[in-house]
């Protein structure tokens, strides 16, 4: 009898254990899911923020390209430059579908965590195009830009040696930022919400071990 009621708190014991190991395991899950989802949110809301920007700097280019189309000077750099912009809009809108399209809910946890390396390998891959662009976009944009805000002639201004050297030191500044935006926080949020799959697999796999 004593034996009886001996096995029956001990099978009650472990009911209660694995009810609360369960307990655990989804509370883990959970807490893991939503750090991973806040870290991607920042990257996500950089990217609409920045293609959103490019398109108003690409459509009133392309309106001031239009109207100057006569003086070719500042039409065709113009033109030029919003067929960069347009290069660089199409790998925004990627970036953001494959961020969106990262289901946190209902995608198992390696799934989850393939499709973040995929999207974090795409990144790193139009970064390396981007960088390569840059400095083309920047100086196509640069002449149409400063005559539509300032009316002011680059062609005349880049003479003046201390405009050379602005000119230089403003290309290297942005270069910089892009740079240091890119690797201190797109870089590290990816890097955050992939650590937190990785952790959260590797529990599974070790319960799964205890088991």
């Amino acid at each position: 009898m004593e034996l009886d009621t001996l096995k029956e708190a001990w099978t009650t014991h472990n009911k209660k254990l694995n009810q609360n190991l369960k307990l655990n395991e989804t509370l883990l899950r959970k807490l893991n899911l939503e750090n991973a989802k806040k870290e991607m949110n920042k990257p996500l809301v950089m990217e609409f923020v920045n293609t959103s920007f490019l398109f108003l700097v690409t459509s009133y280019a392309l309106i001031l390209s239009f109207q100057m189309s006569a003086d070719t000077l500042f039409s065709i750099p113009g033109f030029i430059s919003v067929l960069f912009a347009i290069g660089f809009m199409t790998m925004g809108i990627i970036r953001i579908k494959r961020m969106l399209d990262l289901d946190y809910d209902n995608a198992s946890i390696v799934t989850l965590q393939k499709k973040l390396v995929q999207t974090k390998v795409l990144v790193l891959k139009f970064r390396k195009i981007e960088y390569f662009m840059l400095p083309f976009y920047g100086i196509t944009l640069a002449p149409i830009l400063l005559k539509g805000l300032l009316n002011q002639d680059i062609y005349s201004m880049i003479q003046q040696t201390y405009m050379q050297v602005i000119v230089a030191i403003g290309i290297v500044v942005i270069v910089l930022l892009t740079l240091w935006s890119n690797k201190f926080y797109y870089d590290r949020k990816l890097k955050s919400a992939e650590q937190s799959l990785f952790e959260l697999i590797k529990y599974e796999k070790d319960n799964q071990s205890i088991v």
